[in-house]
């Protein structure tokens, strides 16, 4: 699975569990860039966990309209830093309990996350709803 397929998952199972079409508006720019962007090599490659938490983040913030909340321990998690960008992404999955660490210590922002850990992180996001 790659980022697009994985956000195309997240939008549909949004709309068919609501009843409700996200719009561009509803989705945000990153979303919308990564379902727009045609060949982008990116979005094309196998999603990430690192990816996979921005991804969450974004839908989470804008479809979802949750806050953020306290980091609480993801702190410790050795590489939350590895990508500035995604820190606290990371850190909202990982609170939320949406994307499981590697280890205690360790989120493993470059593991690749298969189809069925996909669908299951789809399925707690939906629990948010």
């Amino acid at each position: 699975m790659n980022s697009k397929d994985f956000t195309y998952e997240l939008i549909s199972k949004y709309e068919k569990l609501t009843g409700q079409t996200l719009s561009t508006d509803d989705i945000g720019f990153y979303l919308t860039e990564i379902i727009d962007e045609k060949g982008n090599a990116l979005f094309e490659l196998q999603l990430t966990k690192r990816q996979a938490a921005r991804i969450c983040y974004e839908f989470m913030k804008n479809a979802l309209k949750l806050k953020d909340e306290d980091w609480k321990d993801a702190g410790k998690l050795k590489d939350i830093y590895s990508c500035k960008v995604c820190a606290n992404p990371i850190a909202q999955c990982y609170v939320r309990g949406i994307i499981l660490p590697l280890r205690e210590d360790l989120f493993g922002c470059d593991d690749i996350i298969g189809t069925d850990e996909a669908k299951m992180i789809v399925n707690k996001i939906m629990a948010l709803v």
